[in-house]
Parts: structure tokens; C-alpha cells; sequence
């Protein structure tokens, strides 16, 4: 059996870190290993598990705590399983990441369609007798060429500007203090990365 790698070395951070280190390690993280950037790869899914898993314990207080004091130990295996098989896109919604989603594709989101009106004309003796029929509704799927990022094979690469982060740090100096703002970045939305191709399908 694999022994489980360390919390804090999955998310890259030290012991001693914030909140909004630990947020920020894995917002950038989550968005390299997301299922959705990376279909069909096994290893970036396990990844992400375990990354959303190492998370879960160490943006809780007390389950930090005790974490700190016992490692792995201070956790049952089914303490933790359902940390690594929650639905990612609520996972993000919870800790307030849904933005994270914003620039998967244009259909990875999983957004509620809207209402579907379908006009069907039938008899008074078929209303009267009940009617099964079939009917056909268009649907949108995610290309199967591109998963649904829009771009080319090996054309949808990390974003140059914000290096792959999705975010643009400004430094603002004064006299008495330098004020770091932290922003989307401009040229990928955001997203950490970017199209250089698209997709011909």
C-alpha cells in the first residue's frame, strides 16, 4: 500500500501557513489537476483527490490540530474517504471557489440548462386514450476531440503572462507601505491558461 504522502508537502506549503496560503495553494493546484483540463488522465484525478483531501483537513481548525499532533494517524480511513470522492464543483462552491470554474471550457461548468418548450400536436381521442410517443430535444455535448477546452491538441498551454497561476499580482509603494493586490489575469481570464489553437471539431 502507498504510504500517504504529507498535507501540507501535497498543497506545497509549510506548517505554519495562513488560511489564505492554504486557499491559494490549492486554487492553483485544483486548476492544474482538474478532471476537467485533464480528461481521461487517471493520475491528475488522484491527484486532485488528494489534493482536495489535504484541504479539507488543514482549512479545518480542529481537524488541523489534530492533524499537527498525530499526522495520517489522528484520522480513520473513512474520516477522510469522503474528502476525495466530493463532488468537485460544490467542493469549490463550499470554501468559496466557484469563480475557479469560470473559464473551464464552455460547457465543463455544469450550468442548469434553461426550460425546454416542445410543440406536440395529438388527437382528442389520443389525450382521451393517453399517448407514448418519442420526441427528439437537441442537445449541446462536450467535443470529444478537445474535452471540451476548445483548443487543439497540445495547444492549450499555460497562460505566459500570470505563468499558469490565473492571477496578476500589482505592488503599490508608498512611504510608509507596499500594497500587493492580487487580480484575475487579463489576457487568460483568469483561467492559467489559454488557447493557441482551436479546436477544428
Amino acid at each position: 500500500m502507498t504510504k500517504k504522502r504529507d498535507y501540507y508537502e501535497v498543497l506545497g506549503v509549510s506548517s505554519a501557513a495562513s488560511k489564505d496560503d492554504l486557499k491559494r495553494a490549492f486554487k492553483q493546484l485544483a486548476r492544474k489537476y482538474h478532471p476537467d483540463l485533464n480528461p481521461g488522465d487517471k493520475a491528475a484525478e488522484d491527484n486532485f483527490k488528494e489534493i482536495n483531501e489535504a484541504f479539507q483537513v488543514l482549512n479545518n481548525p480542529e481537524k488541523k490540530s489534530r492533524y499537527d499532533q498525530f499526522g495520517h494517524a489522528a484520522f480513520r480511513p473513512e474520516d477522510v474517504s469522503g474528502f476525495r470522492t466530493s463532488g468537485f464543483e460544490d467542493l469549490f462552491r463550499n470554501f468559496g471557489f466557484a469563480d475557479i470554474f469560470s473559464g473551464f471550457g464552455r460547457e465543463t461548468r455544469g450550468r442548469e440548462g434553461a426550460d425546454f418548450r416542445y410543440e406536440l400536436q395529438i388527437s382528442l381521442g389520443d389525450a382521451y386514450r393517453g399517448l407514448s410517443t418519442k420526441i427528439e430535444i437537441p442537445n449541446f455535448v462536450k467535443c470529444s476531440t478537445c474535452g471540451g477546452t476548445g483548443a487543439k491538441s497540445g495547444y492549450f498551454k499555460d497562460c505566459k503572462a500570470c505563468n499558469g497561476t490565473g492571477e496578476i499580482r500589482r505592488v503599490q509603494r508608498s512611504a510608509f507601505a507596499h500594497v500587493v493586490n492580487i487580480g484575475p489575469c487579463g489576457k487568460c481570464g483568469g483561467m492559467g491558461k489559454v488557447t493557441t489553437k482551436h479546436c477544428d471539431t
